[in-house]
């Protein structure tokens, strides 16, 4: 007799009829398995090739930074300055700016526009192989570079008429254009003043060039004693990235005044020595980024505003760049502050002496400034911003004139070599420091 089955005992109907279960869900457990094999492996050979490709950049990373290695220790050796034995020398500050600025270089956006690049070999040539050139040559010319009036005169106390200085073509990056035909006044019609455009519409430097290259000018500014543990030259720089990054044009000015605060501020902590060799790196700066110094002062300060006139006579290609302001008007027969505040005595005597300044400035730059020679219309129109700088009462109108007074000693500067540049930035430097107002107006506009 047959065991009695329940009617659901699917096992012993199974086994009645002579079949063996399978166990439940074994075959899709073994597909599951399989296929997470599969995926692990992948993964693995994903993270395998990842791992190899970043490999291959960081190498190509290490490559590019010992050669730039190798040419700053060139650089340096070029100049006399003994190179630090290893980087453990370097500030752990200057370290870090210096990872944040390979690690920004990597994701700068493609753009169409060519930037120069600081360690392209015509930047590289502008850096004159022996600076003490310029330097012995200031130094010989005045003794005591803090004396504005023996420094604009220097010329006269070698009791000879000054001569014009030979100037390399070779160690310029423009090869010293003409006012009428120059490659700086074309570049600064490159990028368009946005003048109907919002805010919004308008691109970045950043955008449009790229990562400003700041990397040896950081360097080179902290290997000058005066400077190695100066916040300020970190702190304008980093102002000059930031504003790359801008496209309100109030913020693009308000770093625009930053950076103007903490140059001055870097020059005047500088000795006589330092301070001329500090100018002359930060105009090689200026000549690697030319095209974000341009956008800075075009998109910033005035957008819109007609272009400074590109013949050399300062006039014959257009408006005077003094008409912009009506300097006329801002003088408005006066040439110095309101008499009810200072006398009419006072008023007299500050106008006389500013007059003098003027005059002194003048010869000076004729005379140790050749690259500017046939440009005296121009210069003469600088000079008129400055008398209007110190004659408005409005501030509006004063931070107007001085904001011009930059942009045109920019072009002015673009118009000379770097030996050149040098020097006739040492003049407007001296000329600052000679009438504070100029800090005056800064503190008032920041």
């Amino acid at each position: 007799m047959e065991p009695a089955t329940h009617p659901f005992d699917i096992s012993q109907q199974h086994a009645g009829m002579g079949l063996t279960p399978a166990p439940c869900g074994a075959h899709s457990s073994r597909k599951t398995s399989d296929r997470r094999a599969a995926q692990n492996r992948q993964a693995q050979k994903n993270w395998r090739e990842k791992k190899d490709k970043r490999i291959n950049e960081l190498e190509v990373e290490v490559q590019h930074l010992v050669d730039e290695n190798k040419m700053l220790r060139g650089l340096l050796a070029s100049v006399g300055i003994q190179p630090p034995p290893s980087a453990r020398n370097v500030p752990g500050s200057m370290r870090i700016h210096t990872d944040q600025f390979h690690l920004s270089s990597t994701s700068a956006p493609i753009h169409s526009h060519p930037v120069p690049q600081i360690n392209q070999p015509t930047t590289m040539t502008s850096i004159p192989n022996n600076p003490n050139t310029i330097l012995d040559e200031l130094m010989l010319q005045f003794q005591d570079p803090c004396d504005f009036e023996q420094l604009l005169n220097f010329n006269s106390t070698r009791g000879a008429a000054a001569t014009d200085t030979p100037v390399d073509l070779s160690e310029t990056l423009f090869n010293n254009p003409s006012p009428s035909n120059s490659a700086s006044n074309e570049l600064w019609l490159d990028i368009p003043a946005d003048t109907g455009a919002s805010n919004a519409a308008m691109m970045s430097a950043f955008h449009l060039l790229g990562q400003p290259q700041l990397l040896q000018t950081r360097f080179a500014l902290k290997t000058l004693d005066s400077l190695k543990e100066s916040p300020h030259v970190d702190g304008m720089l980093d102002a000059f990235v930031a504003q790359s990054k801008e496209t309100d044009p109030k913020r693009i000015k308000k770093h625009l005044i930053q950076i103007l605060k903490l140059r001055h501020k870097l020059l005047d902590t500088c000795t006589s020595q330092d301070r001329i060799r500090a100018v002359e790196i930060l105009e090689q700066c200026k000549v690697a980024n030319l095209p974000h110094v341009m956008h800075l002062y075009q998109s910033g300060v005035f957008p819109g505003m007609p272009s400074v006139p590109q013949d050399g006579d300062g006039g014959a290609g257009g408006d005077s760049v003094t008409d912009v302001f009506s300097v006329g008007s801002l003088l408005g027969g006066a040439s110095a502050p309101a008499a009810s505040s200072v006398g009419l005595h006072g008023a007299a005597l500050a106008s006389s002496r500013l007059d003098e300044d003027i005059m002194a400035f003048r010869k000076a730059v004729k005379a140790n400034v050749p690259s500017l020679m046939h440009s005296d219309a121009v210069v003469d129109e600088l000079c008129d911003l400055f008398k209007a700088q110190a004659a408005c009462t409005e501030k509006k109108e004063r931070e107007n004139a001085f904001f011009k007074s930059q942009e045109l000693g920019q072009r002015l500067l673009n118009l000379c070599p770097i030996t050149d540049r040098t020097r006739f930035a040492y003049l407007l430097n001296q000329w600052r420091e000679h009438n504070k107002s100029v800090d005056q107006v800064l503190d008032a506009a920041g």
